[in-house]
């Protein structure tokens, strides 16, 4: 069985093209942009691949804040990450994505990456691909979730 892989985006603020150039790399099977630029998904359109994406505190949009979908079995919650104080920890993002029985959660906003798994979810910030040119790839594959952050 070949792993699903999901490109996950945050912070782009106008910069599309280190997100063309990951999603050329990564040849995903979804990308996710957790805020902050997400309008800056139009640039990857030609790819034809799904496009997954929330507001950030940048985006001038109420709606749309947070998501939950299921890939290959696994629950992932994402979100930019303002709305529960991720700057000073991510424990009630945590605590809110456990609840809604997730997998893992994913969010942006601090623009510092943070990959791990806690024993009970998965955990994964990619950064900022529009400053350092980090992102995130997440794999599920029979059954597990992996992540790693990358740079452009």
């Amino acid at each position: 069985m070949t792993a699903l892989k999901i490109v996950v985006f945050s912070d782009s603020h106008g910069n599309s093209s280190q997100m063309v150039n990951a999603v050329y790399d990564e040849k995903p099977d979804a990308v996710i942009h957790l805020g902050d630029g997400c309008r800056d998904c139009d640039a990857l359109s030609f790819f034809e691949i799904p496009i997954y994406k929330v507001c950030g505190n940048n985006d001038f949009c109420a709606e749309n804040r947070e998501n939950i979908l299921t890939f290959s079995g696994k629950k992932l919650f994402f979100t930019h990450g303002h709305y529960y104080n991720v700057r000073s920890s991510p424990s009630a993002l945590i605590e809110r994505a456990m609840s809604l029985g997730a997998d893992a959660v994913l969010f942006g906003h601090t623009h510092t990456p943070l990959s791990e798994n806690t024993g009970r979810i998965t955990v994964l910030n990619p950064g900022t691909v529009g400053y350092k040119g980090s992102y995130g790839v997440i794999e599920i594959e029979n059954g597990k979730i992996k992540t790693d952050i990358k740079t452009v």
